[in-house]
């Protein structure tokens, strides 16, 4: 630390500038320090400086004169292996944190981040083992506690993920993040009327967004336990999350009252999504709306041969005119249904394909779908591998359904 009271007003200057922002500031007076005899101090915050002007390049070299200078300070060892973690050198900044950890066991930002690179390195025995440690040292640090028990629910140690989020919130009672986590833990263990509890709790403690995703995540349990009402009103909070389509149609939002007219019926959710809710359009075309659907291309020619819609334009297209929009995930709730309504058979035909003439002795191309969309946040709970089918569609062959002389066989 900077010893005269020269160099302790350089250092407090330097210090405020980059605070405020002010990086040019901070480099002029680093530098000042430097040239007054506080080499360390100065490569430090001028490293920072570097680093804040978005130069980890130019500061690297600085902070490490600085670690070589000044080699018991735990916060210049902590941020070169952030800078360097930055600049992609994660085993160099492993080295760093687990440097500051030597130092200093207490350091619980170094136990983070040296636990979430090894995380990153495709090592998540070794990371939970990290917080473990961690947590011996330090059993009521919230981030450690939140970071393990996530890292627990991601793998799938589900009871430990909610032993380790009940400890988060003995330790933060009012950590919304957590609640809303324990909900999930708790939803997937089958616990269902406390996983509800902490939604409802999450949701209470929180604004905006936030608020919006408890309340998505209540809606999925409701639905679960088909508590159709409470569970479709619930819903809504998907059209408040960030990643929610918001499209300013210019019309007004159709409710039950409108006067029969043209709706534009318009996907705001997935392809399995709008084929579910496509089933109640015909209840629109039974009160006189002449419904005009408006979707993802792909799913557009099979979409239009939904009883009830009028026609079906693809989001490359412009929206068709309307008297008034209403996404379609919102039918059952504007509806008023108080269930999913009793079942209307099937209501979508695949277009059958000229090049593909059905009969006898033809061949057929079958599909299969087995996985939804990779990039789904929820996809590893949700979506099957090509060998879970295998032992389905051996039963099928077995029993002369998938394959007879022919069709073609399954791949």
């Amino acid at each position: 630390m900077a010893d005269t009271a020269d160099e302790q007003e350089l250092h407090r200057a330097a210090l405020s500038a980059l605070d405020a922002g002010d990086t040019t500031t901070a480099a002029i007076n680093a530098q000042a320090l430097i040239e007054a005899g506080a080499a360390g101090d100065g490569c430090y915050l001028l490293g920072l400086a570097r680093s804040a002007a978005g130069d980890d390049e130019a500061a690297a070299p600085l902070l490490e004169r600085a670690a070589a200078l000044l080699p018991e300070r735990t916060d210049i060892a902590y941020n070169l292996g952030i800078i360097r973690r930055d600049l992609g050198q994660v085993g160099a900044a492993m080295e760093q944190w687990r440097r500051v950890l030597t130092l200093d066991p207490d350091h619980s930002d170094a136990w983070l981040s040296l636990a979430a690179a090894t995380e990153d390195a495709g090592d998540p025995a070794e990371a939970l083992a990290l917080y473990q440690q961690a947590l011996e040292r330090l059993p009521a640090d919230r981030s450690l506690l939140y970071n393990a028990a996530d890292l627990q629910h991601r793998t799938g140690l589900l009871e430990p993920a909610a032993q380790l989020y009940d400890r988060v919130l003995q330790a933060d009672p009012g950590f919304a993040a957590a609640w809303l986590n324990r909900g999930m833990v708790l939803k997937r263990l089958g616990r269902l009327a406390e996983a509800e509890s902490c939604y409802r709790r999450a949701a209470e403690l929180v604004e905006g967004s936030d608020r919006a995703l408890a309340n998505f995540n209540l809606a999925n349990l409701l639905l679960l336990q088909g508590r159709w009402v409470d569970g479709f009103a619930a819903y809504e909070a998907r059209l408040a999350l960030p990643e929610a389509p918001k499209p300013d149609f210019g019309m007004p939002r159709w409710t039950e009252s409108a006067a029969p007219g043209p709706l534009l019926l318009w996907s705001d959710q997935g392809y399995g999504d709008t084929i579910q809710f496509l089933r109640y359009a015909p209840l629109l075309a039974a009160r006189g709306q002449r419904v005009r659907l408006y979707l993802r291309d792909p799913l557009k020619r099979l979409a239009a041969t939904a009883p009830g819609i009028e026609a079906a334009y693809g989001l490359t297209e412009d929206p068709p005119a309307a008297a008034a929009e209403l996404p379609i995930c919102s039918l059952a709730t504007t509806l008023g249904l108080d269930g999913p309504g009793p079942w209307p058979g099937p209501y979508l035909t695949a277009p059958v394909a000229p090049e593909l003439p059905l009969g006898p002795g033809k061949r057929y191309r079958i599909a299969l779908v087995w996985a939804g969309n990779p990039a789904h946040i929820n996809d590893a709970h949700r979506s099957l591998t090509l060998a879970d089918m295998m032992p389905l569609l051996a039963r099928a062959i077995s029993n002369g359904a998938a394959c007879r002389p022919g069709c073609a066989p399954p791949i």
